[in-house]
């Protein structure tokens, strides 16, 4: 098993200059099934390129490289390829290789010589058995010294982290971004971890919140997906704000009805779909809980996780909803899900200004025929071949009350749009 290694100098909130490639590793992302986006910064304009390879002793991979409409994203400081068709039980050697552009004509392009980055090495994401490991994370807030040793406190041989919201607070700028951004997951992937990362509404805020993409890779440029890794169907949805548009805290420039209106019929499709019928096992991390606050919590409105997405994941076989945002540790059980009309468990993830280090990070065990939160002291067990092949099988397991109750759902949120 690995060390956590500290983020050194990393932690400083000044910005360093990146007058080399590699002074900030690469950070590797986890974005689809046999996907993986891996970004690393330049000094300069520059061309990035990305190897790969399974194996200390295979040849070196090229890895795909950003485009747009056609055009290789290049003569910028971001840089950013896509590794596609890896194998999730083999550990991944990555070496970032920069070509600085001198000069960049209409039809001819000057490149200085090629900058060899630091090789990286990234843990397989499941182990031979199918058994997969995650470290679970959210409302960090900028707290970025207290990451690897949150992480470490769940243990050293995590396979995947998860950064389920509120990673970064209110990004003001490009260097908020590098620093509680990108950093971490450059820290994360200098020890081995590739992340998974999921939006939280702080870091829908700030001025520099519609640069995140530069920062963070998406699926099909969306901040919501689905991917399968081993045994698991894993979905990550994007809960937006958490409070109405028209509050004063958004001067007017939130809207997020009809994006997650549409993020909604994504999921309906999603929990149909043959990937998902025929996983042992499903998990959905969403930084806002599936459930209406409770009242004693300090946001007291109606929350759109609540509001749009519970709907969609009634009835249709949900092992675990994992959450963060309340600040506040804690775990609704089947049984005590039932009281906020939801047929699955909920775990919400702690956080905020005054957490301590154990109880910032979840571990979750994901294995062929058992799902394991030790935290919680919570187990569920399956035979591998329980998986439900029809969306008729799924309702029939989750008896007719919860098929009535999604209905009921529907019907509230259609009232509430009239008026």
């Amino acid at each position: 098993m690995s060390t956590l290694v500290s983020l050194g100098a990393q932690t400083q909130t000044q910005t360093q200059p990146l007058d080399k490639v590699g002074n900030l590793e690469p950070w590797v992302q986890l974005i689809a099934t046999d996907t993986l986006a891996v970004t690393f910064l330049t000094g300069g304009a520059a061309k990035g390129t990305v190897f790969w390879r399974q194996g200390e002793n295979e040849e070196w991979r090229t890895a795909a490289p950003e485009t747009k409409d056609g055009l290789i994203v290049a003569n910028g400081t971001i840089q950013r390829s896509f590794i596609k068709g890896f194998d999730p039980v083999k550990p991944i050697y990555i070496k970032p290789v920069s070509e600085p552009i001198k000069s960049f004509g209409a039809y001819n392009v000057s490149f200085a010589g090629a900058k060899e980055g630091k090789e990286i090495k990234i843990k397989a994401p499941m182990s031979r058995d199918g058994r997969i490991v995650l470290g679970v994370i959210c409302d960090l807030h900028n707290q970025l010294p207290r990451l690897l040793p949150t992480l470490k406190a769940v243990g050293d041989d995590l396979s995947l982290c998860v950064l389920n919201g509120d990673i970064c607070d209110a990004p003001g700028s490009t260097a908020d971004l590098i620093n509680y951004l990108a950093t971490p997951m450059a820290a994360l992937s200098k020890n081995g971890l590739m992340t998974l990362a999921v939006r939280g509404n702080h870091e829908c805020r700030g001025a520099a919140a519609r640069d995140i993409p530069d920062y963070l890779a998406r699926p099909n440029d969306r901040y919501y997906g689905a991917l399968t890794l081993g045994c698991a169907r894993i979905v990550f949805l994007d809960t937006g704000e958490d409070k109405p548009k028209d509050h004063s805290e958004y001067s007017g420039l939130v809207d997020f009805d009809a994006y997650l209106q549409e993020e909604a019929e994504w999921l309906k499709k999603e929990v149909e779909s043959a990937e998902w019928q025929t996983a042992t096992w499903r998990v959905v991390f969403m930084h806002i809980p599936p459930r209406e606050s409770p009242e004693e919590h300090s946001y007291p409105v109606t929350e759109n996780g609540a509001r749009i997405f519970a709907p969609c994941l009634i009835g249709k076989g949900v092992d675990l909803a994992v959450s963060g945002h309340e600040h506040k540790e804690s775990f609704l059980s089947e049984e005590e899900a039932k009281k906020y009309n939801l047929d699955f468990p909920v775990l919400i993830g702690g956080g905020g200004s005054s957490f301590k280090t154990t109880d910032l990070a979840q571990r979750l065990e994901i294995a062929p025929g058992e799902l394991y939160l030790p935290k919680e002291n919570w187990r569920k067990t399956k035979q591998a071949d329980q998986k439900q092949t029809s969306s008729s099988q799924s309702n029939q397991k989750s008896n007719d009350i919860w098929s009535k109750i999604s209905d009921i759902w529907q019907i509230i949120e259609k009232n509430r749009q009239k008026q």
